[in-house]
């Protein structure tokens, strides 16, 4: 009986087959079947009454074995190994979850991160040029130092994350959340910056001379001296913004046409020389 018990188990977890956590509930649902059907003959039963009963004890679990599938696939997914110093250029990593990953000093240009939770992973000092980290969520990770050349953050979540010193030139930032993200010391030449969340977000001695940041909201921003040469504040919202020590030369080269503004944001822009002949101050 235990063959027939096995064999219809095996058709009843036919399509989950090579997941560990079904294979395990698998092996405990055919023991305990073996032990009911041992109490059942002792009780008095023959044998194919003792099996047709012990069948219909399982009753319907299939979205018991479903749920159990998803969690298993869910498990296969998380990467939990070191891969720092490593050469993985054009990878696939999409979807993976790795918290707290290490991936520093290696080679990636080209990879694939899209849809990835990668909470608190560490890239320090790692060759991150053209990496895909679209719909991912890089909250609290460390990118500082890194080589992030035309990188792609499309809806991605950088709250807290570190970027110091890297180069970002021609990253894309498009609908990121960079809540208390670390940007400094940074290069961020030809950088797109598009329908961003800017909240606290730290660009202090950060290159972004020609950037645009037109149409989009800055709040508690920090730009000391930071390299604004031709960029752009077009219709921005500009609240508690910091500008200090940024060159006058620098401030009257950029644009603020269209922006609104907080007094005292307004005042230090004045005084350094900016045109603001076409902002309002709110």
């Amino acid at each position: 009986m235990k063959e027939k018990f096995k064999a219809h188990l095996d058709e009843m977890f036919s399509s989950y087959e090579g997941l560990r956590t079904v294979d395990e509930l698998k092996e405990e649902l055919l023991k305990d079947l073996e032990e009911r059907m041992d109490d059942l003959t002792k009780q008095g039963h023959n044998e194919q009454t003792a099996f047709t009963i012990t069948l219909d004890s399982i009753g319907d679990i299939e979205e018991t074995i479903k749920d159990v599938a998803a969690q298993s696939r869910a498990m296969q997914r998380m990467v939990l190994t070191n891969f720092s110093a490593t050469s993985l250029p054009d990878s696939d990593f999409k979807g993976v979850t790795v918290h707290d990953g290490k991936f520093e000093s290696s080679i990636l240009k080209g990879s694939d991160f899209s849809h990835s939770d990668l909470t608190g992973s560490s890239f320090k000092s790692s060759d991150l040029r053209n990496v895909r980290f679209d719909g991912s969520n890089l909250k609290g990770a460390k990118l500082s130092m890194a080589a992030l050349g035309d990188a792609s953050f499309i809806d991605c979540n950088l709250k807290e994350a570190d970027l110091n010193c890297s180069d970002l030139r021609g990253a894309k930032f498009s609908c990121a959340n960079l809540t208390k993200t670390i940007i400094s010391k940074a290069d961020l030449k030809s950088t797109v910056f598009e329908s961003c969340v800017f909240e606290s977000t730290d660009f202090h001695c950060s290159d972004l001379r020609g950037v645009c940041f037109d149409g989009q909201r800055l709040s508690g921003v920090r730009l000391d001296m930071a390299g604004l040469e031709g960029a752009s504040f077009k219709n921005a919202v500009l609240q508690g913004v910091s500008f200090r020590h940024v060159a006058k030369k620098c401030l009257r080269k950029s644009c603020f046409d269209g922006a609104s503004m907080d007094k005292l944001t307004y005042a230090v822009l004045k005084a350094n020389g900016a045109d603001l002949s076409k902002v309002a101050v709110k």
